[in-house]
């Protein structure tokens, strides 16, 4: 299953703690599947684009 950065984003956002811990929390399961490095690298790219998009959104 590829992630969506939507779906991360509301995942994050929608975390009861913090966001980073939630991301670390997305890379890891995303490391430890049964994908190419290829997949593995775009997933953990989604996750931290999500995580900056956030962090974004607070700022502004």
């Amino acid at each position: 299953m590829t992630l969506k950065l939507d779906f991360v984003l509301k995942s994050l956002r929608d975390s009861g703690g913090s966001p980073y811990e939630t991301a670390i929390r997305i890379i890891k399961s995303e490391i430890r599947g049964n994908k190419s490095p290829f997949a593995k690298v775009r997933s953990v790219k989604i996750v931290l684009d999500a995580l900056d998009s956030l962090n974004d959104k607070i700022i502004n």
